[in-house]
């Protein structure tokens, strides 16, 4: 212990830069360092959005759960249908003002 004192009074270059090597290597492994505010855990909770003018909500929901749960039958993960594709598309495709995504 008495040689380790005796180095860094010595060479206080090396202490320096040790302590530099550990605060580098510190701030790397903080930003590596997987942090959230709530634990992570699987939902059973599905929320989906459809936005459908010109329709009444009882269509919009038995569409989209007709989708769902025939593509679940299937044994398919459940994902966006062509039908809500395309009317992405086509809210792309409209002029500003005219319900469309165009500003």
């Amino acid at each position: 212990m008495r040689n380790l004192i005796t180095y860094f009074i010595k060479y206080p270059v090396a202490g320096n830069t040790i302590m530099v090597l550990i605060m580098i290597f510190g701030w790397f492994g903080l930003q590596s360092w997987k942090k959230n505010f709530f634990p992570v855990s699987e939902s059973r909770i599905v929320k989906i959005e459809t936005t459908y003018p010109g329709s009444a909500p009882e269509e919009i929901e038995k569409a989209r759960m007709w989708y769902v749960k025939t593509r679940q039958a299937e044994g398919y993960d459940v994902d966006r249908p062509p039908v809500a594709r395309q009317l992405d598309e086509w809210m792309d495709n409209q002029p500003a003002g005219v319900g469309g995504r165009g500003f």
